[in-house]
């Protein structure tokens, strides 16, 4: 290609006793991310991805609460996980689709702190919950008779830690976003 784009840029015409050399030059810009073509294209593959997390994880959600069979602890500790990326893909995917697509926060700072607030809280619980089912598995694992019960005790003070952990970071962010005065949006 770059051979070819060589032997363009000195090309000679000759037309009936008059040479006339030019040199190729691009005077249309193609900027990608600016058309229209890739805003629509890209547009609809965030919204599949976004339609994709919430009806994926309406599912889980569905499945556990119609089916007993499937009320265990392990798949407890899965709806929770499933709770936290319904979250994110209800009340944050959404806005980050639009922030990718028109490269500025289109709907005020104050909403942004608390959209940026509200991604940093359901990660985290997303995490969390994360850790938790690794936790249960490798409990399960290792000492199989003993984790009925130990699960039991393991969720109560999970999900008090959970809570408090999320406030925490919430409460630093916030305390970072004042000390900055600046919307990362």
């Amino acid at each position: 290609m770059a051979k070819l784009y060589g032997e363009l840029t000195n090309l000679t015409i000759t037309t009936e006793n008059v040479t006339t050399s030019s040199s190729l030059v691009n005077t249309t810009t193609f900027e990608p991310e600016s058309s229209y073509e890739y805003k629509i294209l890209v547009g609809i593959a965030l919204q599949a991805l976004v339609c994709m997390t919430v009806g994926g994880n309406i599912l889980v959600l569905l499945s556990v609460a119609i089916n007993r069979k499937l009320r265990t602890t392990t798949n407890y500790l899965v709806v929770s996980l499933a709770a936290a990326d319904l979250l994110i893909g209800s009340l944050v995917l959404p806005f980050s689709a639009i922030l990718q697509l028109e490269k500025r926060w289109l709907f005020g700072s104050m909403f942004c702190d608390i959209w940026a607030s509200t991604d940093v809280l359901c990660c985290t619980a997303s995490i969390l919950s994360l850790c938790a089912i690794s936790i249960d598995r490798y409990i399960g694992v290792t000492h199989p008779l003993k984790h009925r019960v130990s699960c039991i005790s393991f969720n109560s003070g999970f999900y008090q830690h959970h809570s408090v952990e999320s406030c925490l970071v919430r409460i630093r962010q916030t305390l970072l976003q004042q000390n900055t005065h600046s919307c990362s949006c």
